[in-house]
């Protein structure tokens, strides 16, 4: 192996957990934008919602210009745009700036994760579950490191609206450094189209596509709910006063998930897939009881068993898609991926946005929770069963 392929592992790896990072960023801040400028619960969930849609607009339009383009240009596209959003919330006077804010946000965040996702099975050709491992652990470490610092940051740090994103802009421009030197590890191009494409998925994947869909909408749709209202459960439900309780359970969350990889290397791609769902199930009920009798203990026990049940459903379900699917196709493929997660991970999170008032938030989430264990369920059940036949790809 190459000190070349090394660094441009290590680069494409940091890059993803970095944006991801960025994602988290405002989780511990919007009790503070809801209390500094009176905004409603409607309101925050408008904040939270722009981000997925952002997110699936550039799935939908830049989804496969990686594979056209090159990795490396969307890349530096993409960080680019997150700079200026990091200027965004700097200079935010209003719900107007946090949804332009969010709104770009979900765009880069969108054309991160195609491209990178890509070029990360391209730099590991011959080893397809150890390239989803790595992906799911950027994810969720970023995702973590991203809640956990900002949640210390508004907790005990000096102007936290303004110094969580300024160190956040200063990593983006180091990022960038790192990316200009990035070996381009896509096949030669096509002609470049910009306009919206419906997802695409070769015919040879789409039913192994459907199995791993499935077990991204349990999954996915929990992370929205936690990034969103992970805060506002420890507050109202546990009695946890403050913001630090929800932002550390977010944190937790990720890091059992990014842990989790560390057994994919040993594991079935599809077992770890089934596994994961199924522990994702295992680790609602314990949420579910945890919310009843009000114990922050059985919530954080709950925490972890759903991070590591997401990260080896996750994890699991990118291998086996990425043992069937062409080279020069992992950008359009990875990006239909992403446009189901983050489906899934920004409307229930509108849905319970907009009944809360009304069901109150412990039937919110009482449905929400058995809706997610009745999918991971039939998902697990259904990964157990099947036997796929892998079909080698070129790398």
């Amino acid at each position: 192996m190459t000190p070349r392929r090394i660094r441009g592992r290590l680069t494409v790896a940091g890059v993803l957990g970095l944006t991801l990072a960025g994602s988290a960023l405002p989780t511990p801040l919007y009790g503070w934008y809801a209390s500094e400028w009176r905004l409603s619960t409607v309101a925050m969930t408008a904040v939270f919602a722009v981000y997925p849609l952002g997110v699936l607009a550039a799935l939908l339009t830049l989804g496969s210009l990686s594979d056209v383009v090159g990795r490396r240009p969307v890349l530096i596209g993409a960080i680019g745009l997150l700079v200026i959003v990091a200027l965004l919330f700097m200079g935010a006077r209003s719900i107007t700036w946090l949804l332009a804010a969010r709104s770009l946000q979900g765009i880069a965040t969108g054309a991160v994760l195609g491209a990178a996702s890509a070029a990360m099975l391209d730099l590991w050709p011959l080893t397809a579950p150890r390239a989803a491992a790595v992906n799911v652990m950027a994810v969720e470490f970023g995702i973590a490191g991203g809640a956990v610092a900002a949640t210390l940051l508004v907790g005990y740090g000096p102007a936290p609206e303004m110094t969580v994103f300024a160190l956040f802009g200063a990593l983006l421009i180091v990022a960038i450094r790192a990316i200009v030197r990035l070996p381009e590890t896509a096949p030669p191009g096509r002609a470049v189209r910009l306009r919206p494409t419906r997802p695409e998925v070769p015919a040879s994947v789409r039913g192994r596509f459907a199995l791993v869909a499935f077990g991204a909408v349990a999954t996915w749709s929990v992370a929205g709910v936690y990034l969103a209202l992970g805060p506002t459960i420890s507050a109202e439900m546990l009695r946890m006063g403050g913001i630090v309780p929800g932002g550390l359970a977010v944190g937790l969350l990720s890091v059992a998930a990014g842990s989790a990889q560390l057994a994919m290397a040993r594991i079935d791609v599809r077992r770890a897939a089934a596994v994961g769902t199924l522990a994702l199930a295992a680790g609602m009920a314990l949420a579910a009881a945890s919310l009843s009798v009000g114990s922050p203990v059985l919530l954080v026990g709950s925490s972890a068993v759903v991070g590591v049940g997401f990260g080896l459903a996750f994890g699991g379900g990118i291998g086996l898609l990425a043992e069937v699917t062409p080279y020069d196709r992992r950008g359009a493929v990875m990006s239909t991926y992403y446009v189901v997660a983050y489906a899934s991970f920004g409307l229930p999170v509108v849905a319970v946005g907009l009944v809360i008032d009304t069901l109150g938030l412990t039937r919110t989430m009482q449905y929400f929770t058995a809706a997610v264990i009745g999918v991971a369920l039939v998902t697990g059940i259904a990964l157990f069963c099947g036997n796929g036949r892998r079909v080698p790809s070129r790398g």
